[in-house]
């Protein structure tokens, strides 16, 4: 699938963690904000007609000593087909690195799936998602062991080892693809974290409130904002 490149909002480095974007991200094609759909803060971002948030200076290379977690609410409004992206990194020129990927296995049974360099980890159909419900999704690795877990919502569903280190891409200065494939879904609070912040177990706490900042968060976007926009800004 091809993407074409709208103009983008400057996006200023301050000062604080190399790891924070700490810009406004533009949505591509029809991609926006929309208030309809929320699972907190009043808004969320509308993927539903194919668009995408491209996240710019995302520097992927810094994300902790092996440990992180790619977190976020995704909702899937009616069924969809197609095997698409919802995380892809791309290094200006082509895209690089690891995938997360929404995979429809028939009925109303959806798999996230992790890839990296060859090694592959997905949720193993064990979840009949309800159409209209928002669903927490967490993709955690552990620098002991060492190990990645999948959660949805609450209950780990993969628990694997992980040889490799970047989660989204190797290289230091790239560009991060939210919903990259065009899922026809809404995404809500999404985090990358420079740690591990579930333990490794059979089930974690879904969280009840919209993440907040700290010193281990590589990226926040809260989604929120006015109807219709396209500009999503990384919550520092």
């Amino acid at each position: 699938m091809a993407f074409g490149f709208n103009k983008f909002q400057t996006i200023s480095r301050l000062s604080g963690s190399a790891n924070r974007n700490k810009g406004t991200n533009e949505c591509n094609g029809t991609g926006k904000i929309v208030t309809a759909q929320s699972k907190f803060g009043g808004a969320s971002f509308d993927g539903t007609t194919g668009g995408s948030v491209f996240v710019n200076n995302f520097p992927a290379v810094n994300l902790g000593g092996g440990s992180y977690t790619i977190e976020g609410w995704i909702m899937i409004p009616s069924a969809t087909s197609g095997q698409k992206e919802l995380f892809r990194s791309y290094n200006g020129v082509s895209a690089s690195g690891g995938s997360i990927t929404l995979r429809p296995q028939g009925g109303n049974v959806y798999d996230i799936e992790y890839s990296f360099e060859g090694e592959n980890w997905n949720t193993n159909g064990l979840q009949s998602w309800t159409y209209g419900v928002w669903y927490h999704f967490a993709i955690v690795r552990y620098s002991t062991g060492p190990i990645t877990n999948i959660f949805l919502n609450g209950t780990r569903r993969s628990n694997r080892t992980a040889t490799h280190t970047y989660p989204l891409g190797s290289q230091s200065a790239g560009q991060l693809r939210i919903n990259h494939g065009g899922n026809a879904v809404y995404l809500d609070e999404i985090r990358i974290s420079t740690n591990s912040r579930y333990a490794n177990a059979a089930t974690m706490t879904v969280p009840t409130a919209a993440f907040t900042n700290d010193a281990n968060t590589s990226l926040l976007l809260h989604m929120n904002g006015t109807n219709g926009s396209n500009l999503i800004p990384d919550d520092f």
